[in-house]
């Protein structure tokens, strides 16, 4: 028994040793690869998603008045870093020949606070992700990982309302299509290409169903009766 044990271990370890040993020639492999090429290579949301997380180091945009600053798959290649928007616009490109729509979805809401004179004031906050659409359903793939959610959902409003968000939800949304730009290998900032689309894309309100109520105790004896 004990050699049957050891020679399951060895077993073991010699796949756990040749599963490594494939991760890392896949992993080469498309670190050689010319965003073209990843684009071909690279079929599903899960494996676009595996190699962002490997390729990006995240990062904040410079503050731009009025506007962003969203890269190509390219650029990120080449600079090693990106935010949201930038792992959205990568996604996009990666699967945009694997029937996946080039569109990124923001998603927003507003805190509201009182300054130090007691008057009340707010601030915007946005996060986006690539809108995976597919068979009529929507999901995302985005650069936090609870952001990854296959196509299930039949509308857009039902998606936004199960991406989570450690406090609070997400109010607003607007969808960006990106058919406009180059997601692959296009240069400079891309959002300079899609100002009047950002601007002429109204945000969609989001509306979310009324909390679930127990049961008082009036109801239950009521219904005992």
């Amino acid at each position: 028994m004990v050699r049957s044990a050891l020679l399951m271990v060895a077993g073991a370890a010699v796949l756990s040793m040749a599963g490594g040993c494939a991760k890392a020639q896949q992993y080469h492999r498309w670190f050689e690869m010319s965003p073209a090429e990843l684009r071909a290579d690279i079929v599903t949301p899960e494996q676009a998603a595996e190699f962002l997380d490997l390729a990006l180091d995240p990062t904040h945009d410079r503050k731009i008045e009025g506007g962003d600053d969203w890269r190509s798959l390219a650029h990120l290649r080449r600079h090693r870093e990106g935010d949201c928007d930038d792992f959205a616009v990568a996604s996009a490109a990666l699967l945009g020949d694997d029937g996946y729509p080039a569109k990124m979805l923001v998603v927003g809401y507003v805190r509201w606070y009182r300054d130090t004179e007691g008057k009340p004031g707010r601030r915007g906050y946005c996060h986006a992700v690539h809108l995976l659409e597919k068979d009529g359903l929507y999901g995302a793939n985005g650069q936090i990982r609870w952001d990854r959610i296959p196509p299930q959902y039949p509308t857009i409003e039902e998606l936004v309302r199960h991406i989570p968000l450690s406090e609070g939800r997400w109010t607003f949304y607007k969808v960006i299509e990106l058919d406009d730009v180059d997601c692959v290998a296009g240069q400079g900032n891309l959002f300079e290409g899609l100002t009047d689309v950002w601007k002429q894309t109204k945000w969609v309100d989001v509306t979310y169903p009324p909390p679930a109520t127990q049961p008082s105790e009036t109801d239950e004896t009521s219904q005992a009766r």
